[in-house]
């Protein structure tokens, strides 16, 4: 997030074909190339389950389903590091649990995996009632 550069903002993709999920891209800026994501030599990036403030997914990239596109600011505060989703957000519950062996996010709180959807860095929206079983529970597909 917030991520400032003068040929892409977060990703430089060349002469490869990488698969992104679950991935929130939001404020990134370039001044001469992609905000979010630049292909060059013929690559392409798959992206699916993902979050982006761009309204179109970036040039050559194959659409892997389930994006969300032209979306606002996710965090409690990004400019000034805190990345934990708004209470709010679309963002939450809007993953792919097929995607990730993760079993905590990053404030080490267990995800509450129980269908297919995955919460994205939800630090906070902990378990509630898991919370006195003692996490994780491994993946869960619904």
């Amino acid at each position: 997030a917030l991520n400032t550069a003068t040929q892409v903002g977060a990703i430089f993709n060349s002469s490869s074909d990488p698969i992104v999920s679950n991935t929130i891209f939001y404020g990134n800026t370039a001044s001469s190339s992609g905000n979010s994501i630049e292909n060059a030599n013929s690559s392409s990036t798959s992206i699916s389950y993902s979050y982006f403030d761009d309204v179109i997914l970036p040039t050559a990239s194959t659409d892997g389903g389930n994006n969300l596109l032209g979306q606002v600011n996710p965090f409690v505060d990004a400019t000034n590091g805190d990345l934990q989703l708004i209470d709010n957000s679309t963002a939450i519950d809007a993953g792919d649990n097929l995607a990730t062996s993760v079993a905590t996010d990053l404030a080490g709180n267990c995800l509450q995996i129980l269908t297919r959807r995955y919460r994205f860095y939800k630090f906070k929206h902990k378990c509630k009632w898991l919370r006195n079983m003692g996490c994780c529970w491994s993946l869960l597909s619904g």
